[in-house]
């Protein structure tokens, strides 16, 4: 079964129990938190010399346990860069070349849920 009409944020219940002509079973309960997606995803590129780097933010949510950040350039499909720990809601990424476009996205985990992907923002580095 699949609940399609959750919102986030939200703590729900489940109770299952089986059926047959013997009877039902004793219930069991299951609980599930859904997560809000974080919020908005920012990208500022920085250039020193011959070194480079963006520096990405969002803001953090709630009930969260860490963030999957992800990164796609070019033809190439996306990419996780990073699993980050609850409450990091910042990154740095050194490993950019000049001149080059990438897309990033962020992504929230609990324990049995996840947010959906944050909306893409697309950078290019000096």
């Amino acid at each position: 079964y699949t609940d399609r009409r959750v919102r986030p944020n939200v703590l729900y219940r489940y109770f299952i129990e089986a059926v047959n002509v013997a009877g039902a079973s004793a219930q069991t309960a299951s609980s599930v938190r859904t997560l809000a997606q974080p919020g908005k995803l920012k990208a500022k590129v920085v250039a020193r010399g011959k070194r480079r780097w963006v520096k990405l933010s969002w803001g953090n949510i709630r009930f969260e346990r860490g963030y999957l950040l992800q990164r796609k350039d070019g033809a190439r499909g996306w990419k996780t860069i990073r699993r980050l720990r609850a409450n990091q809601a910042h990154y740095v990424d050194k490993r950019v070349k000049p001149k080059s476009n990438y897309l990033y996205h962020v992504k929230a985990f609990a324990t049995h849920s996840s947010s959906s992907w944050s909306k893409a923002v697309k950078v290019r580095t000096k």
